[in-house]
């Protein structure tokens, strides 16, 4: 539960939407699933290509 509770939040701060107490410790408290969640996040807001470009990176400096 604490995953979903964290991309949830992800989703909210993508969107702008605003963010309370509990959405951002759910963030810190899973902090490994940001960078991916957030560039998921970005792409479908933003098109496409971010996420083409970020699954087809072969190296974690490429991401």
């Amino acid at each position: 539960r604490e995953i979903l509770d964290a991309k949830d939040a992800l989703l909210k701060w993508t969107r702008g939407e605003p963010m309370d107490d509990k959405d951002i410790a759910a963030i810190l408290n899973k902090p490994d699933i940001i960078d991916r969640n957030m560039m998921i996040n970005l792409a479908r807001k933003y098109g496409m290509i971010y996420l083409e470009e970020f699954m087809s990176a072969t190296t974690n400096e490429e991401k």
